[in-house]
């Protein structure tokens, strides 16, 4: 099983697909979207729902998932900075962004019934590392219908 926080190992291939993501037509951003997203939650949506029945489980579920987010920054931190003392701050931007549109919408569309704490532990605990205040929790069905929507006129 892989563990979600691994889902930054591959967040450099992902991150120069994205340049050409932005770069396409309104279908086929839904359609690469998509895409994805299927293959982050069939990758690991097996650690979401672990991790949440752990945390339903726990003597303090609020507690253990506060202790998640924590683990998850660290072992993000980790990979993000490549063996450097801190995370550039580009790449701080980028797997934010990253984070808001794949790994909280992820957590939030696996089955588990406490999944919306988890990705509020997740999302506390990078805006509390980030200084990201304003990240907001999203969902995968709020970002795919916004591929259909014009933005400011255009597309």
């Amino acid at each position: 099983m892989k563990h979600l926080y691994e889902i930054y190992d591959g967040y450099e291939d992902l991150r120069k697909g994205e340049k050409k993501l932005f770069g396409r037509t309104r279908t086929s951003n839904r359609d690469a979207y998509a895409a994805a997203m299927r293959r982050f939650r069939d990758t690991y949506e097996e650690d979401v729902l672990d991790t949440c029945a752990q945390a339903a489980e726990s003597a303090d579920p609020a507690g253990f998932l506060s202790a998640y987010g924590q683990r998850f920054m660290d072992e993000a931190e980790r990979i993000l900075a490549k063996g450097k003392q801190k995370v550039p701050r580009s790449v701080k931007v980028d797997s934010t962004f990253f984070t808001v549109m794949y790994v909280i919408p992820l957590i939030r569309l696996c089955g588990a019934g406490n999944r919306d704490d988890l990705a509020e532990a997740v999302r506390a605990a990078w805006s509390e590392r980030f200084g990201e205040p304003d990240m907001k929790l999203t969902s995968y069905q709020d970002i795919f219908a916004a591929f259909n929507t014009k933005f400011l006129g255009f597309l």
